[in-house]
């Protein structure tokens, strides 16, 4: 289904079936419904599978309940990958992989395969004052200004979610009412209305808060006139599923193999805090960062996913180049086995 070049450019190499077992093998996951495992570069869903069938022959083996089965399946087995086509692939694969346990769901479910960047996840900028913080610009003019609020970059440029509605109960309902209101082509102040009716802003209190969601819905009706996609709602409600997907006992997959030089710029601009914050360039100073030795974005996945990601104790299999064991650089500072977090 993938064209080769952009296969390529997003680090995609699907991992046959034999390397995905053997690397489970290793991490020791035996199919324990209670416990939880992610591949958080999940492609077309090679691992969550594999995984699955291990889930449904303990379950079988020990005769546990099917539709407890299912529950814990679709709450501990998650997948994220960047791209939209691997993402419905591998919600399709999930899907037939719970075979005989769907007969046994109790309403609409919810496959847990992410269209979500699993190193640059939405976040907050630190303002010079040190608070949580991100510039807007006021619809009024180009003047800047500083509120509360969660943003992260897409193809048609930045999106920003009031922090006060950054919770899991919250994104999906929001993601809906901007879906449901661009389709309606409700005007601005409409929306405005259906929004302080849908969620406990304080008109008041949260004048930042309901300024930020009116002009991403200005955003998003503006789209929806140019004719570019109507599924950024969808986006939005996909982008944040990482921060609320708490943490896992395995953690398994095949990370991209993409080098810093064939990032595009941006990205490698946003990423270079991550790459200082886990000590991936021992030596500092830029010309670590921007020559000298070969960094591969798989590096920095392997750091972001155990500090992110991974409970105490938990175990990480990834499969990884080999050059990441030889390199200087970045490959040095991987190999301290030090994260961030000083773990």
């Amino acid at each position: 289904l993938m064209p080769k070049k952009l296969r390529h450019a997003l680090g995609e190499y699907y991992t046959p079936d034999w390397l995905a077992e053997r690397l489970l093998n290793q991490l020791g996951y035996e199919g324990d419904p209670k416990k939880r495992l992610l591949d958080p570069a999940c492609g077309s869903g090679t691992f969550l599978v594999l995984a699955i069938k291990r889930v449904r022959k303990l379950a079988e083996e020990k005769m546990l309940p099917p539709d407890r089965v299912l529950d814990q399946v679709l709450a501990n087995i998650v997948g994220f990958d960047l791209n939209p086509l691997a993402v419905i692939s591998a919600r399709t694969n999930y899907l037939l992989a719970l075979g005989d346990l769907l007969p046994h769901r109790r309403g609409d479910i919810s496959i847990p395969v992410y269209i979500a960047d699993s190193i640059l996840t939405p976040s907050m900028d630190v303002s010079d004052k040190g608070q949580l913080s991100f510039l807007a610009a006021r619809a009024e003019g180009d003047e800047k200004v500083r509120r509360p609020g969660y943003s992260f970059n897409t193809a048609v440029g930045r999106f920003t979610v009031p922090g006060s509605l950054v919770r899991a109960s919250y994104i999906d309902e929001l993601a809906n009412l901007l879906e449901e209101c661009v389709y309606s082509e409700l005007a601005p102040e409409q929306f405005k209305a259906r929004l302080l009716k849908t969620f406990p802003l304080d008109e008041a209190q949260e004048e930042d808060g309901v300024g930020i969601a009116v002009a991403l819905y200005e955003q998003l009706l503006d789209l929806e006139k140019q004719q570019i996609d109507g599924i950024w709602a969808r986006i939005i409600k996909n982008a944040f599923a990482p921060l609320f997907q708490g943490r896992f006992d395995y953690i398994a997959g095949n990370p991209p193999w993409v080098n810093w030089e064939s990032l595009p710029g941006d990205y490698r601009q946003e990423t270079k805090p991550l790459w200082i914050h886990q000590n991936l360039f021992p030596h500092g100073g830029l010309e670590t960062i921007l020559g000298k030795g070969k960094k591969d974005i798989s590096m920095l996945m392997t750091f972001v996913a155990m500090d992110n990601y991974l409970v105490d104790a938990g175990k990480l299999g990834f499969v990884i180049t080999q050059s990441v064991f030889k390199t200087g650089g970045a490959g040095q500072g991987f190999r301290r086995f030090v994260l961030g977090s000083g773990t």
